[in-house]
């Protein structure tokens, strides 16, 4: 008889599992919102859960959520797509455009379900490095498209995990320098100020992936879509779950949209990236410490030894860690009684570190 081994994929076995850290203390190491939902939308959930069935199968186009996304854009209902988070659009990208041997061309550091999506799906993922100061090659980018050929080119703005933004006039030279799908992956957009769902109107292969996890903080209802051209859309529909979102989560996005109470709130966010990276920027490049101007809810550092895991644990503080030699870390911006506690962590660690160096 065959094992589970022998009638599985050969490269599945070799895939490791997406690796979520177990949460101690104070939690900053996904990205979530800091705060609770607002009241009106907290309501709102409570009134449909009195009055609902949930029996009754969700509405498996999720036209009521693309009809109040649509309206949000200017849009047509034909030009979103409503997914179980953007983990789901991205698979559906790969179901949809990837044959077997086909390549896809993702940034490094970034998403890691980008390359993992097209492996499932039978292709391959060839990376690109960012440059010292983590920003998008473009020439590079465009010659490893010109070179490979790829179906979808993967770019992250701002991009997960260092925070850093893609320039306009460099977005345009990439989208319009291959004839690839550009997967415009905008899951931060609110908190760098910016969105380029309009583009679409422009561009036929691009398609803009956003999520209702980050600035609307409903990342346990995991409800994510995408806004593309109708031809786009309807190719991606062809291999959607029946059924994928559910009502309820279908609900509390579209109350989500109506709510003013977010963009006070992305607000305060930014204000206090911005004060953790004011207060932590004079200590780069003491003792291998390096912080990066981020335009996300997260900032990316290099603390220079991998011994920051055990020492921001024992704090108290659980953030991003990755277990590498240079300490890399990714901190959620919390509420400010945690980013305090941040900041005076760190600034101890490059203390500690300094006078360790010293001995």
């Amino acid at each position: 008889m065959r094992t589970i081994e022998e009638l599985a994929r050969p490269e599945v076995l070799r895939w490791e599992n997406y690796q979520v850290q177990p949460v101690t203390g104070c939690k900053m190491d996904a990205n979530e919102s800091s705060f609770p939902l607002p009241e009106s939308v907290l309501q709102a959930a409570i009134e449909w859960l009195k009055h609902e069935d949930l029996r009754i199968y969700p509405d498996t186009d999720c036209l009521e959520l693309r009809k109040a996304i649509a309206g949000r854009y200017g849009l047509s209902v034909h030009e979103i797509i409503c997914t179980v988070g953007s983990d789901q659009l991205i698979d559906y990208l790969s179901k949809a455009f990837l044959s077997e041997g086909d390549r896809i061309v993702v940034p490094r550091p970034s998403f890691s379900m980008y390359a993992l999506s097209a492996e499932i799906n039978h292709g391959s993922a060839v990376p690109f490095e960012l440059t010292e100061d983590l920003r998008y090659p473009v020439d590079q980018i465009l010659e490893i498209c010109r070179q490979n050929r790829p179906k979808i080119l993967y770019l992250c703005n701002p991009n997960n995990p260092t925070g850093g933004v893609i320039p306009e006039e460099d977005l345009r030279r990439l989208i319009e320098g291959t004839d690839a799908i550009v997967a415009l992956d905008e899951a931060y957009a609110e908190f760098a100020g910016f969105d380029h769902a309009e583009w679409t109107k422009e561009y036929p292969r691009l398609i803009v992936l956003k999520t209702f996890s980050k600035a609307y903080g409903l990342a346990g209802l995991r409800i994510g879509y995408g806004i593309a051209q109708a031809p786009l859309i309807r190719v991606l529909d062809k291999v959607r779950a029946p059924y994928n979102l559910g009502t309820f989560p279908q609900i509390l996005a579209r109350e989500a949209l109506k709510c003013p109470e977010y963009a006070e709130r992305i607000r305060i966010t930014a204000a206090e990236r911005d004060r953790i990276y004011a207060a932590l920027a004079p200590y780069a490049g003491r003792n291998g410490f390096m912080i990066y101007p981020s335009r996300a809810n997260f900032l990316y550092m290099r603390t220079g030894s991998a011994g920051i895991e055990e020492y921001m644990l024992a704090r108290g503080l659980s953030v991003r860690f990755y277990g590498d030699a240079a300490g890399t870390i990714r901190a959620t911006v919390g509420r400010p009684r945690q980013n305090d506690a941040l900041i005076e962590a760190l600034r101890a660690w490059v203390t500690v570190q300094a006078a360790d160096d010293k001995e």
